[in-house]
């Protein structure tokens, strides 16, 4: 886990504190050597416990703001805590269990197909240092291209042995912008509006007990954000229905009604492709629509 992660999480009860690393065990990696914009991080820095607007303009820059040495050190163990109430996340294995136990059990869920993985990385289009939470078993051929083009993600994961050889390999190449959750998550502890793309499967089980999670998808998202929900089905099928697609977006939470909603079949499964109205940066629903399957 790099110190970066922490910027991305909160109390569920004390959602401006920013947590705090205790007893924490480092080790230094191989050296972040890619492209860098300094800070990588938006709101705070974990590795300083600050907020960036909280920063004491006295530091010299290279003590405030290091996030090559951040990316190069990875916490082993310990906790992330709130300093308001004492809420923490425990680190082990250098992977933060997102239920909030020593122990997760880590339940499979279906694998997607394969085929999926292309169409869902053309309709996404993340680009250098977005940021994407994963929360669906994608191919790991999507996996590796973001991340060779530079793509971050927090990336939950249900398999401990997919979960720890992963973190092994971003470490061996000296990635830094893959982080791993160990879940099930409680969608509450990520900061909202943090997110350039979500990637969900419906249902899912790397959200704890919460019926009502995907409501707060579209809170977790940046203005230029954009959301794909996959609903699998069986394979061999026919293309979704007029009637099907009708009865998904009645399914969808009336927190979606602010985002434009485009669906699109695939095999095996239906993604429905939604973000906010194009702001004036340009970045909105054109940029997830403009490559169509």
């Amino acid at each position: 886990m790099k110190y970066r992660i922490v910027e991305l999480l909160r109390c569920p009860e004390h959602v401006h504190a920013m947590l705090r690393v205790t007893d924490a065990n480092l080790s230094e990696v191989f050296p972040f050597s890619g492209e860098l914009s300094i800070p990588l991080c938006r709101s705070g820095c974990g590795l300083l416990g600050n907020w960036l607007a909280d920063v004491p303009d006295s530091l010299p820059r290279i003590h405030r703001l290091d996030c090559r040495r951040c990316l190069g050190t990875e916490i082993e163990s310990g906790f992330l805590e709130c300093p308001e109430c004492g809420w923490c996340l425990a680190v082990v294995d250098g992977v933060i269990q997102a239920c909030g136990e020593l122990e997760c059990s880590f339940a499979a869920e279906p694998t997607l197909s394969s085929r999926a993985g292309k169409p869902i990385q053309r309709h996404l289009d993340l680009h250098r240092q977005e940021l994407a939470l994963i929360l669906a078993p994608l191919p790991g051929s999507v996996i590796q291209k973001w991340s060779r083009e530079g793509v971050e993600r927090l990336q939950v994961e249900l398999s401990a042995e997919v979960m720890l050889s992963g973190r092994a390999r971003c470490c061996a190449n000296g990635e830094g912008m893959v982080h791993y959750l160990g879940g099930p998550l409680e969608i509450s502890i990520l900061r909202p509006g943090e997110f350039d793309a979500i990637v969900a499967m419906v249902p899912t089980e790397r959200i704890m007990d919460s019926p009502g999670w995907m409501a707060g998808i579209p809170e977790l998202l940046r203005p230029s954000g954009r959301a794909v929900l996959i609903y699998p089905r069986d394979l061999h099928s026919p293309r979704a229905s007029a009637d099907r697609l009708k009865s998904i977006r009645n399914e969808l939470p009336e927190t979606f009604s602010d985002l434009i909603l485009r669906i699109a079949p695939i095999p095996g499964a239906d993604l429905i492709l939604a973000g906010f109205p194009e702001p004036e940066n340009g970045f909105g629903i054109k940029a997830l629509s403009r490559n169509k399957s």
